[in-house]
């Protein structure tokens, strides 16, 4: 039984989409741990509501400190998780050329440019933020 489900799992690298599925995966998991670091340490310890906040009554730090901790690790974790999707793409496209022996730059470009046309939300935007994109990392999966 486990030699036939290692076979699978053997067979199953020889596809090239697995092959590069996986390269990418290796490429964009340093990203998505330090903003879900950043996430997970905002929400258990710098938050009013959180765990750590409550059990180590770190209500005596002052709001203006507590707001700047906040504001960083809030926007380290927009950051590097709002360009996931852009990053996961470019990753994809270039591993896929370089599989088949073509320029992995031009055709990570290329699928950025395809990601961000296919994301476009035609009709959904407002006066203040007049361009309007659906979330980067659901789009990229289907490129």
């Amino acid at each position: 039984m486990h030699e036939k489900i290692i076979n699978r799992i053997i067979a199953l690298h020889r596809y090239s989409f697995v092959r590069i599925t996986r390269q990418t995966l290796i490429m964009i998991f340093p990203i998505v741990f330090i903003g879900t670091m950043a996430k997970m340490i905002l929400k258990t310890v710098f938050k009013p509501d959180g765990f750590i906040y409550n059990i180590a009554f770190l209500d005596v730090i002052p709001q203006n400190v507590l707001r700047i901790i906040q504001f960083m690790l809030t926007s380290i974790s927009q950051l590097t998780l709002g360009i996931l999707g852009i990053y996961t793409v470019y990753m994809a496209a270039k591993f896929t050329a370089k599989r088949y022996r073509r320029d992995g730059k031009f055709a990570g470009i290329t699928a950025i440019l395809t990601l961000l046309l296919m994301s476009y939300r035609y009709g959904k935007s407002s006066r203040n933020f007049p361009l309007a994109f659906i979330n980067g990392s659901s789009v990229a999966i289907v490129c």
